[in-house]
């Protein structure tokens, strides 16, 4: 029986060293979702059990960067958002970002890298919060992504992020996470309703888009949903409308998540804006 024994103790423990290894392997190709350090979430530092260390107390840190003018973006535009880790003592690095409006949901979609490999995370996921983060750590340090602006005005987003600076010895000693967090703005000056801009989308859900639009009285006023190849996918007829200002809901259910054009035609105008519905 104490032979039994001995070997029994030996196969577990080999188990349970095998599963933490297996553990610490899994999170350098990417982290689980919700560790950016955003509200209501941790990090890969504290609680999360991935990395044994308090978050920002090493001598490195984790920046963000985004290049629309005066950190301002315009509903529906695309643009490239920077994530480097910094740590002189550090040998692979790591990250994960998110970006949330002032309610705490997943605000703008992220589209694709520029530079360095990264992953969408979704396992863990706080509120349907949308992520993007490294995939196969390595000495890579610098990742840029695309990320593509809400479809409407929905005020401040803000991007949380949080950096690993790891020492490479597969355990979960000796590593730093660090966090920051960077608010941008909607682009001031646009989307006025008049004449020469004749129409908004004023809030998309996956089933409706509510949209705001100019009439001059002369013409009926339709909508017309394209692809981004420029295959028609749907016609929303209107009837003549008085001059002014008017507000209608267009049904969008049976259109699949992702990137469209949204155009406005009244008479011999056609206004053509990109939205996404999500």
């Amino acid at each position: 029986m104490r032979k039994y024994t001995i070997y029994l103790v030996t196969i577990c423990t080999a188990v349970v060293l095998l599963f933490q290894f297996s553990e610490v392997r899994t999170n350098s190709i990417q982290p689980p979702a919700g560790r950016t350090g955003a509200p209501g979430e941790l990090t890969c530092g504290d609680g999360a059990a991935c990395h044994n260390t308090t978050p920002n107390t090493g001598s490195g840190s984790v920046m963000l960067s985004f290049n629309g003018d005066n950190n301002e973006y315009v509903p529906g535009d695309t643009y490239q958002v920077t994530v480097t880790v910094l740590d002189p003592d550090a040998s692979k690095f790591g990250f994960e970002c998110t970006s949330i409006d002032n309610n705490g949901d997943s605000a703008g979609i992220w589209s694709g890298e520029v530079q360095g490999n990264i992953a969408f995370p979704t396992a863990g996921a706080v509120d349907d919060r949308k992520y993007v983060s490294h995939f196969m750590a390595d000495a890579n340090n610098t990742w840029i992504v695309n990320w593509i602006a809400p479809a409407t005005d929905i005020g401040a987003v803000t991007f949380y992020a949080s950096g690993n600076a790891a020492n490479g010895n597969s355990s979960a000693t000796g590593d730093e996470i660090y966090t920051t967090s960077l608010t941008i703005n909607m682009a001031t000056g646009i989307e006025i309703i008049e004449s020469g801009n004749p129409f908004m989308v004023e809030s998309i859900t996956h089933d409706y888009l509510n949209v705001q639009y100019y009439s001059a009285g002369l013409n009926s006023v339709a909508f017309q949903l394209y692809d981004l190849n420029g295959k028609h996918l749907k016609s929303f007829d209107g009837n003549s409308q008085s001059p002014g200002t008017h507000s209608t809901t267009l049904d969008v259910s049976s259109i699949p998540q992702g990137l469209y054009f949204l155009q406005y035609v009244s008479g011999n105008i056609g206004i053509t804006k990109k939205i996404i519905i999500d």
